[in-house]
């Protein structure tokens, strides 16, 4: 597992986490810009190939967006910084949360539009909704 057990927290409470991208994405960009906004210490490694990040933690391709994150032992892509919150304090048995589709109201997508956004869980191959925002 690439990453997978990265667990460190910066100081304020939040943790540190990897963006596994490709260079020529550039929403992955805006959400890292996002992440530290909202007070992540965020590492970007940029990759040609995001297959061998993605099988190794978990992340099923019905859930797969154009990054995959790696925060505090979960997956994570494309979601809002609540529903990010929520997976860390719950610390659920699941492999990680994610928007598939990657919707334009999903942060770094597009603006918000009063439009909910579906969040989900996955662990395995199982897909569940994990939590509406």
């Amino acid at each position: 597992m690439l990453g997978r057990r990265l667990r460190q927290r910066r100081p304020g409470g939040r943790p540190s986490l990897v963006v596994y991208r490709t260079a020529t994405c550039g929403c992955c960009k805006t959400y890292e810009d996002y992440l530290r906004k909202h007070g992540f210490a965020v590492e970007s490694k940029v990759l040609d190939d995001l297959e061998p990040v993605r099988n190794g933690n978990g992340d099923p391709s019905d859930a797969a967006r154009c990054h995959t994150v790696i925060i505090d032992g979960y997956v994570e892509g494309h979601v809002p910084v609540e529903a990010i919150d929520k997976m860390l304090r719950e610390r659920p048995t699941i492999d990680g949360i994610a928007i598939p589709g990657m919707p334009s109201e999903a942060p770094s997508m597009g603006e918000r539009n009063g439009t909910e956004i579906e969040i989900v869980s996955f662990d395995g191959d199982r897909i569940e909704p994990y939590v509406t925002l």
